[in-house]
């Protein structure tokens, strides 16, 4: 049925863990973040390193940063959301995250449609510094070595950002977490 291939084709591919939190890093580093396996990191005077697992579910925040070796991890905090990703039409990257919608609804649609993604207060705001944008998301609690297929990419320009965060209702039937990443400089 090719009304069914196209709409198999706009819709937007996502990753949700399988209770903690999503981890989005450099794809060339996951193979150091070790899930619940271990750490290279000591965390305070702690006798027993954290793992990387631990540390990513200690984040309070929509979304935070960690290290991880020398460099930085997203930790895609809160509950456990159906996470994809999103260019807008206004040129800026964004990671979505759905509290809830209805089975049948186009992410891609609404985003798209909505007058309703005015970022001005944004309930978090953060920054960050990429070194490179080959970024891929993925369950925190499995060591990077081990995900196979079960990421979704995220490509983002290297450079630096401010990451703006806010919870919208574009429609009465759909709420979602918005992480819109803006150039700075």
């Amino acid at each position: 049925d090719t009304s069914s291939l196209a709409k198999s084709l706009k819709t937007m591919n996502t990753i949700q863990s399988a209770g903690g939190p999503l981890i989005c890093i450099d794809k060339g580093l996951s193979t150091i973040w070790f899930g619940t396996e271990g750490s290279s990191l000591l965390i305070g005077n702690s006798a027993r390193p954290l793992s990387a697992y631990d540390r990513a579910c200690a984040s309070d925040d929509y979304i935070s940063q960690i290290d991880v070796a020398d460099a930085l991890a997203l930790v895609l905090g809160d509950m456990p959301l159906e996470t994809g990703v999103w260019k807008s039409a206004d040129g800026f990257s964004a990671i979505v995250r759905f509290y809830y919608k209805d089975p049948e609804t186009d992410p891609l649609q609404i985003l798209n449609q909505s007058k309703k993604l005015d970022m001005t207060d944004a309930v978090e705001e953060m920054a960050i510094s990429l070194r490179c944008g080959d970024l891929i998301i993925f369950d925190s609690a499995i060591p990077g070595a081990n995900i196979g297929g079960a990421f979704l990419p995220f490509d983002l320009p290297a450079g630096n950002y401010r990451v703006l965060t806010k919870r919208m209702e574009p429609d009465d039937r759909t709420s979602i977490l918005v992480h819109q990443f803006r150039p700075v400089g």
